[in-house]
Order: C-alpha cells, then structure tokens, then sequence
C-alpha cells in the first residue's frame, strides 16, 4: 500500500484541505487497488495454467503417439515395395542372364 499519511500531508502542506486530500487519496487507493493483483489472483491463474498445461500435454502425447503409429506404417509400406523392387531385380537378372 502506498504511504496514505506521507501523501495526505503532502497534499495538505501545498494547500488542499484534509477532506479534499482525504477524498483524493481514497481516489488514488481505488484506482491503484483495482489494478493490483492479488494473491488469490495470482493462485487462480497459476492453478488455470497448470490446468492447460496439462491439457496440452496430454494432446501432444497422443499426437506423438499418432504420429509414431503413422511412421510404423510408411516403415512397412517401405519395407514391402523394397522387397517388392528387389524380387523384380531378381527377375530380370535371372532374365538377363538365361538369354545369354
């Protein structure tokens, strides 16, 4: 909190009156304290960020899995078309070789 007696009687020592200092400083302290975040504030944003986090998280998991599922499929579609080009390369060797 600011310093509500050092302010009041800075206002009053330059000519105010201590009701119009009064009504200034309980201008200045809303104003202030309505910009202010409390601790309760500050614990129910820490507690919704953990509460994201965690949800991403869990998002990012589950597409790391997907993406590993997708990977093991193009393995063995690749797997299959290089045994597929090697039998053919057999074949035509094998062509090759009996027409000479």
């Amino acid at each position: 909190m600011i310093k509500a007696l050092q302010y009041s009687k800075q206002l009053e020592a330059v000519g105010l009156s201590r009701e119009q200092a009064e009504v200034h400083l309980g201008i200045l302290t809303e104003v202030i304290e309505g910009e202010m975040a409390t601790k309760e504030d500050l614990q129910k944003v820490t507690s919704e960020l953990k509460t994201e986090i965690s949800a991403v998280r869990s998002e990012l998991k589950a597409d790391i899995q997907g993406l590993r599922a997708e990977m093991q499929q193009l393995e063995s579609k690749m797997t299959i078309k290089l045994g597929l080009m090697q039998a053919a390369s057999v074949a035509v060797l094998t062509a090759v070789i009996k027409l000479f």
